[in-house]
């Protein structure tokens, strides 16, 4: 089960030193992108990243509606999994094959009260899926439990999808979510509210043995 960082910041600098805090320390993180309407906040958008360069891989968690409208910007800045929320399009087989088009693993999101098998049509198409287990737009919210049972759901219908559980995740949560067998976790405020995300990503290891 990897642990993977999430990143939501409201402006450059701020996502330049959180960048920066993980180089080195992990190989893959999560940006969360907000766009004020899907979701109650307003995070960094693809112009934040113009000159900017890291070799961490950068998946996208976008909570944007009209998903399509930002795959080729993100593409552009070299990320290599680009997730997006089934609820925010009325085409999410097309938003499918556009992000193939430019060469990044599509994924889908779904929000804490989409039931998996509402989507199960979609879900066959992609080998990323998302489960939100709190409700999108800010970072330290408990973790709604009842969200841990789709990561099942979603491989009975799709067994070789990679499950990401997103939210509530820390120290205290993690041996319970590691019972339902995700892919891989999340995490976002139990790393950046310890002063040395190093430090918080070894004590998030530890208690996921």
């Amino acid at each position: 089960m990897e642990i993977i960082p999430a990143i939501l910041a409201r402006e450059s600098r701020e996502l330049r030193k959180k960048i920066r805090a993980l180089e080195g320390v992990v190989k893959k993180v999560q940006l969360d992108i907000v766009d004020g309407r899907f979701a109650p906040n307003i995070t960094v958008m693809p112009k934040h990243f113009i000159r900017f360069h890291t070799k961490l891989k950068l998946q996208i968690h976008l909570m944007c509606f009209k998903p399509e409208q930002y795959v080729l910007s993100f593409a552009q800045i070299g990320a290599k999994e680009f997730i997006f929320h089934v609820e925010a399009t009325k085409n999410p087989d097309r938003v499918i094959e556009i992000i193939k088009s430019k060469k990044m693993e599509p994924g889908i999101a779904l929000l804490p009260g989409t039931r998996v098998s509402s989507v199960k049509k979609h879900l066959k198409k992609v080998k990323l899926v998302l489960i939100l287990s709190v409700h999108p737009g800010f970072g330290g919210q408990p973790i709604i439990a009842e969200a841990l049972q789709k990561i099942r759901d979603v491989r009975k219908i799709n067994p070789k999808a990679k499950v990401i559980l997103d939210g509530g995740v820390n120290e205290v949560t993690l041996p319970l979510v590691k019972k339902y067998k995700p892919s891989s976790v999340v995490v976002g405020h139990a790393i950046w509210k310890e002063k040395d995300p190093a430090i918080a990503i070894k004590k998030l290891k530890k208690a996921k043995r």
